[in-house]
Formats: C-alpha cells, structure tokens, sequence
C-alpha cells in the first residue's frame, strides 16, 4: 500500500460532522457539475470518473451512458461507492481500483473522462493529465475539475494550516489553481484545450480544464 492509498483510505474512512457538510456542499455543486455533461449525454458514449470517491455524482448521470466507470485507489472510497450505487440502484456502473498515475485503461476506450478535487493533491500533476488524455477515444472529451484560487476554498485552505485547526480541512495537502497555473503545466503540449470557472457558479470555486481529442 503506497502513501497516497493510506492517505485516501483515511479521507474516506473519516466520518465526523465535517463530513457531513462535505457530503451536503458536495451535492450542491454535483448539479452544476452535471450541466457541464449535459452535451455528451448520449446513449453510446462511455463516461469514466477518475478518483471516484464515493461516486455520488457519476451515479447521478450514469444514467445518461452507455457505460459508466469509477476508478479510485482507495478500497474505502470503492466500498462507498458500490454500496451508493446498489442503494440508487445503478446498474451500468462498474468500480475499478487502480493508480490515477497509470490506470488499467485501454488507450482511446472513453468518450467522457472526468476527475474533480484530485489532481491538486499530487505531485507531478501533468503526468495525471496525459494520463486522462491517453485514455480518451479521438473526439471525445476530458473535463478536468481543481478548486480556484483566491476562491473561499484557498482561503479556508490557509486558515486550517496551522497543526490545531488542520482537523477542518477535509481532505489532504492540495494546490489551487487559475488560468497561468493550467497554462504552465500544459505548456509544451499539443492539446486542443481551453479553461474557464464552472459556469453558474457566482463563487468562482471551481476552475475546470477542457481537453478535446
């Protein structure tokens, strides 16, 4: 078990009133997520979700696929998962463990590759990106999802630093990003790419990366 797999398998193990909030915020912004989607919904296409977590917004659209996907290397996050899509009682979804650094993915097999509040959480976060890229299908999309900075987020980011408060950040050590920080880590990249906030968010929390293929 490498650092990340018992870091995450904490995160996700975790059940406290934090939590709670996490899960309540979470759904908020699943529906705004889902409009980004909304122009790939078609029966044929193939929708991954990498770093899964408990899946709660895959499982919300699965529907709209042909195949669904969620990969994550937590065993915690996995066991969430799968008991969330048996309680939705989703169908066309299937749970895959494996390493967002090399996943068990066949080259060009996935229309939609999606991954929200996870590649700011590791080092070499372009390796994570071509990651996502290789396993996208020519002319399908990757829409990846990193907190804003400057957002209320970063700014709660800093106040739970020191060690006594650090008990209110749910998740692990993250970067926030904006445009230039996207643009430098793609720099020398041939990829058909734009970045903009997630729309009908008037917090500006989220900033997404669009991928065409």
């Amino acid at each position: 078990m490498n650092k990340y797999e018992r870091e995450w398998n904490g995160v996700w193990a975790r059940k406290n009133l934090l939590s709670h909030f996490v899960d309540r915020g979470r759904n908020v912004y699943n529906q705004i997520f889902t409009n980004l989607f909304r122009p790939y919904f078609l029966k044929n296409k193939i929708f991954l979700e990498v770093g899964c977590g408990t899946s709660s917004l895959l499982l919300k659209n699965a529907r709209y696929f042909r195949k669904s996907y969620g990969l994550d290397i937590s065993d915690e996050a996995l066991k969430l998962s799968e008991t969330n899509a048996k309680k939705m009682r989703v169908e066309n979804v299937r749970f895959i463990k494996g390493d967002c650094f090399k996943m068990p993915i066949k080259e060009n097999s996935v229309d939609v590759v999606w991954s929200q509040g996870l590649i700011e959480h590791f080092e070499n976060p372009l390796k994570i990106v071509t990651e996502h890229y290789r396993i996208c299908q020519s002319g399908g999309v990757v829409l990846i999802s990193t907190p804003a900075k400057y957002s209320y987020q970063h700014l709660w980011y800093k106040i739970t630093r020191p060690k006594m408060l650090r008990k209110f950040w749910p998740w692990t050590e993250q970067e926030f990003y904006n445009k230039k920080k996207y643009e430098k880590l793609l720099e020398g990249l041939n990829y058909d790419y734009e970045i903009f906030y997630l729309p009908k968010d008037i917090s500006r929390a989220f900033i997404i990366l669009k991928i065409k293929k």
